[in-house]
């Protein structure tokens, strides 16, 4: 092994901080990973990292070199990259880990892997659809979709725009319960409301009126914590829900569901793409980012 791939190894276990992680991304086994870091640690003569069954940490001689290792690594990929301007997109390989909700997995990205798939052939996905947050780190997920506003994190935050809401009931609701004309009409009906996290925070209902974002909180007929049973408790007459458009669109074409409030502005949903760190990216996550953003410029409204 040389030097370059046991400088590439440790600064990956440091972003990581983890060496089985750094063995998933890197395709190579863990004992692999050790035995890198223990060779740059008997060639420096020094200890780089602190290990621990639960943590791996930097030593104050760790930090002084990772950021030395990152500053040449990535002035190898200057130069290296500088000299390959047109690296063909079918030597592009690896497996690349995506977490991503239900909704949007079934709604906008899977409908459209295939075109990914035929540009780059070689990059294997692994897709995980799930309504919970993920730590990136600690599954090893190279990148996460979220919607909606982002708490305070290390992680590296895009943003690939908004999606439109959509306030709809199915008819069965409306026929029992009437059709809400205004806002103050919501207090009469009863919703099905989303809830996430473990605190089982409930979702407030979000409308835009007079330029101004207005915030309502609706009785609830049922709370969900995922998307799957969010739409089918509305398709079943409920209560009222306000979802993703991309999500809603098909039923309201076909008479399942019916918009309500259209003359009221419902406030939309950023959303982002996060990843754990932007330097020495390996070229897989560099060209997802590229197709991911061009995807979201044309589906959602781009800020």
């Amino acid at each position: 092994m040389d030097h370059l791939q046991k400088l590439q190894i440790y600064v990956r276990v440091v972003e990581t901080q983890s060496f089985t992680h750094t063995a998933e991304t890197l395709g190579v086994h863990r004992p692999l990973i050790s035995k890198a870091i223990k060779q740059l640690e008997h060639e420096l003569g020094v200890r780089l990292l602190n290990r621990t069954t639960r943590k791996v940490s930097m030593t104050l001689e760790g930090e002084a070199f990772y950021q030395k290792a990152l500053q040449l690594l990535k002035d190898f990929d200057a130069i290296f990259n500088s000299f390959q301007p047109n690296l063909q997109t079918q030597n592009i390989s690896g497996k690349l880990r995506i977490n991503v909700p239900i909704t949007i997995a079934k709604a906008i990205l899977i409908p459209h892997l295939a075109e990914f798939k035929q540009q780059y052939p070689n990059i294997e996905l692994i897709l995980e659809s799930s309504d919970s947050l993920v730590d990136l780190i600690d599954q090893g997920v190279d990148f996460a979709i979220r919607l909606g506003y982002l708490d305070d994190s290390t992680l590296i935050a895009k943003s690939l725009g908004q999606v439109e809401m959509i306030t709809c009931a199915a008819p069965s609701y409306l026929k029992k319960h009437g059709t809400p004309h205004s806002l103050d009409d919501l207090k009469h009906h009863q919703a099905v409301n989303y809830f996430s996290g473990k605190q089982r925070k409930v979702m407030n209902w979000q409308f835009i009126v007079n330029q101004k974002l207005e915030e309502y909180k609706l009785d609830s007929s049922i709370l969900v914590n995922d998307s799957e049973s969010f739409l089918s408790a509305a398709l079943h007459g409920l209560g009222l829900i306000q979802g993703v458009g991309h999500a809603i669109k098909p039923y309201l074409k076909n008479g399942q569901l019916v918009e309500v409030l259209s003359n009221y502005q419902n406030m939309p949903k950023p959303i982002s793409l996060l990843y754990t760190h932007r330097e020495h990216l390996p070229a897989r996550m560099h060209v997802f980012i590229d197709w991911i953003e061009r995807l979201f410029a044309k589906d959602c409204d781009k800020k």
